[in-house]
């Protein structure tokens, strides 16, 4: 990854207001090396951007040509109906100049997601998305409505990252994520973990979960398999000091 995603997961992210566990952004860059070895290409997406943190994670990813795509109310609050964040355009540019070196790239489409759907993004973005993240309202039907406006306008190989899907406070994310589940057969999830459900296609999944469990091994991040809707998921998080003591014990006798 470019040394600007370093310096952002190491320690920007840090100062972004937001609500993301910072082991998501190294899973974010697992996902990024398969996309680039399979040749898949297109654009950034993120329904619900707050002020940019997970947003300006997934812009680094970008290579040259691709852009990325910010959809939030942002001054439009008054139709934010379960206040589950609240998008400022004026502190989103200001993290995207003090972490991303400006707004280049990045086109921003205030708006009620609600109204938007996947040929709108494939036509402001000009290219279909690699990777969209889901993260707007909380409701099951603005839920559903936003994960079919991802799949809609997903490129070949692309991943949909839903929010909150197994958090206590949001009951209706899981909702409307198994009800788009249960109409759009072709998109499965393949991996839980930090508060975050990634979605791919089923032709796509084993490659991705490959490099999910390499990036675990690697992070010393525990990991187990269990199926979610039908389909077999990689869940990894982030264990406690002697968990992680044990499987650095392991590997070091892996050598002998």
């Amino acid at each position: 990854m470019q040394p600007e995603f370093r310096r952002y997961q190491a320690h920007g992210h840090r100062h972004v207001d937001g609500w993301i566990e910072p082991q998501i952004l190294p899973l974010m860059a697992s996902i990024t090396s398969v996309q680039r070895s399979a040749g898949t290409k297109g654009g950034i997406a993120e329904i619900g951007v707050h002020h940019g943190r997970f947003f300006i994670g997934l812009h680094l990813t970008r290579r040259p040509g691709e852009q990325s795509l910010a959809i939030d109310l942002f001054g439009q609050q008054e139709q934010n109906v379960d206040s589950s964040g609240k998008g400022n355009f004026d502190v989103l540019k200001a993290n995207l100049d003090t972490h991303a070196g400006g707004d280049a790239d990045v086109l921003v489409h205030p708006a009620n997601s609600t109204s938007v759907r996947g040929s709108d993004v494939v036509n402001l973005l000009g290219a279909r998305v690699r990777i969209f993240s889901v993260d707007g309202g909380h409701t099951r039907e603005i839920v559903q409505h936003d994960m079919l406006t991802a799949a809609e306008s997903l490129a070949p190989g692309g991943v949909i990252v839903g929010d909150d899907v197994f958090n206590f406070a949001w009951p209706g994310v899981v909702e409307g994520t198994l009800s788009f589940l249960d109409e759009n057969p072709d998109i499965a999830p393949i991996c839980i973990g930090f508060n975050k459900v990634i979605f791919a296609g089923h032709a796509h999944a084993l490659r991705y979960q490959d490099a999910i469990r390499a990036v675990a091994r690697k992070r010393l991040w525990a990991q187990k398999e269990s199926v979610f809707h039908g389909n077999d998921v990689v869940i990894v998080w982030k264990p406690g000091a002697q968990y992680r003591a044990r499987l650095a014990a392991k590997r070091i006798l892996r050598r002998f």
